[in-house]
């Protein structure tokens, strides 16, 4: 089966309603050149400082994975919603780097928190760790739609075999 497919590059910001906008706008697109699978890349929600997480943070569902699910269901087409962030139900004050596989009937099929956090202390002296906000996810996931299996992982986790 050949799938045709968009992959959705934005300059996010740290504007939330503003990042969703643009990429209502490129789903359009996309299907208008006949896309049936789009991806969006990680962290397309918010893209800015560290304290912004809190007012940043999505719930899944939530309203702007309803809005995906609307472009998914109008246009008939697989999204996978690059990754989010999103507030962790289970420990306040954290966050998940979440990834979602929506199909052509705007359901959720597939959700995925970030395994492998990447945390990292570069020789100038600069520390970047994405564990101080994000919450490591714990399962593997997969997802089959129109007899294509979906798997999904978000940037670093590319570099485990599991």
């Amino acid at each position: 089966m050949l799938l045709r497919t968009a992959v959705i590059q934005v300059n996010s910001r740290d504007n939330p309603a503003e990042n969703l906008a643009t990429v209502e706008q490129f789903l359009d697109r996309a299907a208008n050149m006949g896309a049936q699978f789009v991806g969006l890349p990680e962290l397309w929600t918010y893209l800015g400082p560290g304290s912004g997480f809190e007012e940043a943070a999505q719930t899944i569902p939530g309203p702007t994975i309803e809005r995906l699910q609307e472009k998914a269901r109008k246009h008939k087409m697989i999204v996978h919603a690059g990754s989010m962030v999103e507030r962790s139900p289970d420990t306040p004050g954290k966050f998940h780097n979440t990834s979602v596989l929506i199909n052509r009937d705007g359901e959720i099929v597939a959700q995925y928190r970030k395994i492998h956090l990447f945390d990292v202390d570069l020789a100038n002296g600069e520390k970047h760790y994405e564990s101080e906000r994000i919450v490591p996810g714990n399962q593997i996931v997969t997802a089959e739609i129109d007899g294509i299996t979906f798997g999904l992982t978000v940037c670093y986790d590319l570099r485990f075999p599991e």
